[in-house]
């Protein structure tokens, strides 16, 4: 079991790499329709 811990760092990374690899096509998504965009705006007054 303590041979497991040797691969943690590395899935720690793959696992940081994935996470920003999502984050980029969620950011690449258009915004939505009108409606979203005033509720958005709404959302950031408050």
């Amino acid at each position: 079991m303590q041979g497991l811990t040797v691969y943690a760092p590395f899935l720690g990374i793959l696992s940081l790499i994935i996470a920003w690899l999502i984050y980029g096509y969620v950011k690449k998504q258009p915004n939505g329709t009108d409606l979203m965009k005033e509720l958005e705006e709404a959302m950031v007054r408050i």
